[in-house]
């Protein structure tokens, strides 16, 4: 029994030391497999950083080439649009018979605007006018000096309409390389050019660097160095040796991507974009500067790794020898974690009950301002119908009065409105652009009919030496200022309100100083804190006549905060009040605002037009698919008083010419399906066609040489070009109709003043130059009209326009004929935008129209989305600044867009997620713009009420049900 003890002990024994050995040498396995991972991931991860810095190096290397490129040919597009503009106005001034030394300003004053926009680098516009030779500048040429000698006069002369570009040269004065833009007129031998210095694309050029390395140079397609980063060569051909010159062919035959190649004697890499004319950016940089990090990435990879397996090893060796201790330890950790999680719950709820405490006060101050604005704006609506309708003076008395009262209560709800938003953070500072004297005329405006009413005088007080145009947020300043006055206009019987604002300069930084003074009842000293609180309202029973909820200066206090600014105010009770604050605006313009009555006038021009004959007996025939267009020529020729039919296609006008017969025929050239050739020539072909000798006149914007020849050559009897003038119009009309039909004109005395009150009523609107529209149109009312119909009509020719851009997608020869309707549609929405002046859309529909012509599918990509968001942005900018907003016709309305509703909808969503009222008041408006199936609306019906209940659930279970419709 005891040796069996005894062998049993040392069996355990044993046992014990076997498992242990075991578990020493299992401790080293861990290790084993650790050491052979890490040796896989090294020389994984080497090959895969050896391969990706290869990539990032090139992909960097293009993207600076590209980025040049891209700002290069934008600076050069936007000098080569100033000419052009200049070149049409210039035009349309010689045509209309200015003078030399009219032009010459008008130059000059071009040379000044433009010279802001190049920063310098824009040395002067100059030309040559009826064999004259005019400078912007006012440069005087030397005796002997012949332009038309020059490359830009010869160059321009050659191209015959189309812009182009100088070989580049130094100017003899200045040192610098300068580039000519020039063009032709579309007739005659007249020529206008722009030089441009290189300096700013130089400056481009030599910003092509990696890493410090590598250099940059651009080339024209003769080889012609424009900018180097070695200033000596540019003129010059490139290369001077034969290896030189095979860099250049290869540059300029390859003009885009990215090739290997020795350089200077090293192997280099190559990179190439294309640029404006034909150019070629090219970026070389040297490999052993382009991938000099790459070996010392892969070292610190394998010490990064090697340190990594060390600390693993370590961290594996300690654990072991820890672990009792780190349990131990766990357990003691568990404890406490219970309590912090209990803690953390407890802090948890208390935060929700704060959250949903503040969520319900934003909620009620939301649905309160929500629910009682939206019938003050139908009081308000249903008043103004009332002041234009009446022609009871008594009745318009009562209705004014309401419109007071409204006010004030809307003001009152408004600033409800305003408070909910500052607390819930949604409140924000939006710099823009804006003219100082806007702004004050704007309030001005405002709080003068509440002054008179009160019979109290408003005073301004402005420095004439502030900045004419100011970068900041112009909305939040205004809204602060009629805070102010307005409380000042409320708490003042009798005396007087005044608006004080000066500016102190500081650098480029203009400290705006605004003060509000008033000879009212004053705030005694206890009083002046209570004055920030919210719903605190200083002297209740004193001023308790007083409308108002005590929210306006809780208001201006967080937005000047928001400006980085504090209101102070000085009072003596029973006295008046001063309440003043400053504000740090970026100065755009310096120029200075000088007489404010003068800055703030419109300027227009008084126009007046009388026919020398009338012709009632005459009919005439317009063809041409804008409406817009037709209701332009129409009302031109109304005081002719002719008859006038329209046709708004080929095919209408065939049926019409087939019953009726004209006088005169004038035929748009460019239509969709049958264009205006197609059409004369079938209505010749015809025999029994009423109009077989009827003159028929081109009407087309292809003004360009040859165009006249071209158009007779097809049949046309002449051509008229677009924008009309209305005086080559009547011209062309009475050199046309028979004698037998002319009869004199009736005299008419135009009222004094009239025409400049017409032309005074337009509103100013950003974007647009109803000057330079009024050339065209002459009539302040036809204008109005003409903009209207560009409202109205917006969304739908926008779709039309997209809907041919998804079609450039077919191959072969439906790209053609998609292309060519593109071209079509995007040429009379151009057409449309210069009527209204908007000249900066007209010139982006311009550039989508050359695109088309020329098949460059990839301009139309790039420029179209842009197109598109001006177009409607214009639309915007027009109808709230005539007030037409929501006055779109029922017919009119484009069917939605699935995709567009479904952007909507998410925008709604957010909204009524977040209280944002105004903002899904906006959202239902512009949905209420478009056409729906008859399930669509119901459901907007449906959405409209839920909206407007402020009733989120609702709201969000019917935007849900829609997106999975």
């Amino acid at each position: 029994m005891e040796i069996d003890r005894v062998t049993q002990t040392r069996h355990v024994k044993e046992t014990d030391e076997n498992l242990r050995a075991n578990r020493r040498k299992g401790r080293f396995v861990p290790v084993i497999l650790i050491l052979l991972l890490m040796v896989v991931m090294v020389g994984y991860t080497n090959s895969m950083v050896r391969a990706r810095a290869f990539s990032n190096a090139r992909e960097a290397g293009a993207d600076k080439t590209t980025g040049a490129a891209y700002i290069i040919e934008n600076y050069m597009e936007v000098a080569e649009g100033v000419l052009e503009v200049t070149t049409d106005t210039v035009e349309f001034m010689v045509e209309q018979g200015y003078s030399l030394e009219e032009i010459r300003q008008y130059l000059n004053r071009e040379y000044e605007k433009e010279k802001e926009l190049f920063d310098q680098n824009y040395s002067g516009i100059y030309g040559v006018i009826n064999g004259e030779y005019i400078d912007g500048p006012g440069w005087i040429p030397p005796e002997g000096y012949d332009p038309k000698e020059r490359d830009w006069y010869t160059l321009a002369i050659a191209a015959d309409g189309e812009t182009v570009f100088t070989p580049p040269y130094v100017d003899a004065e200045t040192g610098k390389a300068v580039i000519t833009i020039c063009r032709k007129f579309s007739s005659g031998d007249n020529v206008l050019a722009l030089d441009l210095e290189m300096d700013y694309v130089q400056q481009i050029t030599d910003s092509m660097k990696y890493e410090g390395k590598g250099f940059g140079f651009l080339m024209n397609q003769d080889g012609m160095i424009i900018t180097h980063a070695d200033r000596s060569k540019i003129g010059l051909q490139f290369g001077e040796t034969k290896e030189e010159q095979a860099f250049a062919r290869e540059v300029l035959d390859q003009k885009a991507g990215i090739y290997s190649r020795n350089v200077e004697g090293e192997p280099s890499t190559v990179f190439l974009q294309p640029v404006v004319d034909d150019w070629v950016l090219a970026f070389v940089v040297h490999d052993d500067d382009l991938f000099a990090g790459i070996n010392v990435q892969l070292l610190i990879n394998i010490l990064i790794c090697t340190a990594i397996f060390s600390l693993v090893l370590l961290s594996y060796l300690w654990g072991r020898r820890r672990e009792r201790d780190y349990l131990r330890h766990l357990d003691r950790l568990r404890e406490e974690e219970k309590k912090r999680e209990y803690e953390a719950t407890v802090l948890r709820l208390e935060k929700e009950a704060a959250d949903s405490a503040n969520h319900a006060k934003s909620t009620f101050l939301a649905n309160m301002s929500h629910e009682l604005r939206t019938p003050m704006n139908t009081v308000l609506g249903l008043d103004t119908m009332i002041l234009r309708e009446s022609g009871d003076e008594k009745i318009k008395g009562y209705a004014l009065d309401i419109q007071s009262a409204a006010q004030s209560q809307l003001s009152i709800i408004n600033d409800i409105l305003d408070l909910s938003k500052i607390e819930s953070g949604k409140m924000e500072i939006i710099p823009v652009e804006y003219e100082v004297s806007d702004l004050i005329n704007d309030v001005a405006n405002m709080i003068t009919p509440r002054a008179v009413q009160k019979n109290l005088r408003f005073d301004l007080e402005i420095d004439s030496e502030i900045p004419h145009t100011l970068l900041g947020d112009d909305v939040r300043i205004r809204q602060v200022l009629i805070n102010l006055l307005t409380n000042a206009v409320k708490y003042t019987q009798e005396g007087s309100v005044t608006l004080s604002v000066s500016g102190e300069r500081k650098g480029d930084r203009e400290r705006l100083i605004f003060s509000v003074r008033d000879t009212g009842i004053g705030i005694a000293k206890e009083d002046l804190e209570k004055l920030f609180q919210e719903y605190v309202r200083i002297e209740e029973k004193r001023n308790r006549h007083i409308e108002g909820t005590g929210l306006g200066i809780s208001i201006v206090t967080t937005l000047l905060s928001l400006m980085d600014s504090k209101l102070e105010v000085e009072s003596v009770y029973g006295e008046g009040s001063d309440f003043h604050f400053t504000i740090d605006q970026t100065i755009v313009n310096e120029e200075p605002i000088g007489d404010l009555e003068a800055r703030i006038r419109t300027r227009a021009t008084e126009y007046h037009y009388e026919a020398s004959c009338i012709i009632p007996e005459a009919r005439i025939l317009v063809v041409d698919d804008n409406a817009m267009n037709r209701k332009v020529f129409t009302e031109l020729l109304k005081d002719l008083e002719c008859a006038i039919d329209e046709a708004e296609s080929g095919e209408t006008a065939l049926s019409l010419t087939k019953e009726n017969a004209y006088d005169l025929i004038f035929m748009d050239h460019m239509m969709p399906g049958m264009d205006g050739i197609e059409t004369l020539r079938r209505m010749r072909e015809r025999k029994d066609d009423a109009n077989q000798e009827t003159p028929v006149i081109a009407l087309t914007a292809n003004a360009v040489t040859g165009a006249r020849e071209m158009y007779l050559s097809k049949g046309f009897d002449d051509f008229l070009t677009k924008p009309i003038v209305p005086e080559k119009l009547e011209e062309l009309i009475l050199s046309r109709i028979p004698e037998e039909k002319k009869k004199p004109g009736k005299q008419k005395t135009p009222e004094p003043g009239t025409g400049r009150e017409e032309a005074d009523s337009l509103p100013t609107v950003e974007g647009a130059d109803f000057d330079y529209a009024l050339l065209k149109l002459k009539k302040a009312s036809l204008l109005r009209q003409v903009v209207k119909d560009y409202c109205d009509l917006a969304e739908t020719d926008l779709c039309e326009l997209e809907a041919y851009y998804d079609a450039l997608k077919a191959p072969g020869e439906e790209q053609e004929a998609s292309l060519k309707a593109y071209r079509i549609k995007v040429h009379a929405m151009k057409n449309t935008a210069a009527m209204t002046g908007a000249l900066a859309v007209s010139a982006l529909a311009r550039v989508l129209e050359y695109a088309s012509r020329d098949r460059d599918t990839e301009t139309i990509e790039r420029v179209k989305d842009v197109f598109g968001k001006e177009w409607i942005r214009q639309k915007e900018l027009f109808s709230e600044a005539f007030g037409w907003a929501g006055d779109t016709q029922e017919d009119q309305k484009p069917m939605i867009d699935p995709e567009l509703l479904q952007t909507y909808l998410r925008a709604l969503e957010s909204a009524m997620q977040e209280l944002d009222t105004d903002t899904a008041d906006n959202v239902m408006e512009e949905l209420s713009g478009y056409r729906y199936d008859e399930t669509g609306e119901k459901r907007l019906k449906a959405l409209a009420a839920a909206v407007k209940q402020l009733s989120i659930e609702d709201s969000l279970k019917i935007i849900e049900e829609w997106h999975n419709a």
